[in-house]
């Protein structure tokens, strides 16, 4: 699944979560979309750097 497919989903999720647990998933799921697109930067840095 793609990052715009993965975050149309995200999106379409319900804005208020009704229970702590689902709270505190779709923090940690925000926090891991965050980190994969900033690794993926950072490969994409590295990639241009070499050509």
């Amino acid at each position: 699944m793609s990052f715009a497919a993965d975050l149309q989903y995200k999106t379409e999720a319900p804005l208020i979560p009704t229970s702590p647990e689902v709270k505190f998933y779709s923090l940690t799921d925000f926090f891991f979309i965050f980190y994969r697109t900033e690794h993926r930067r950072q490969e994409l840095k590295r990639q241009t750097r070499k050509n």
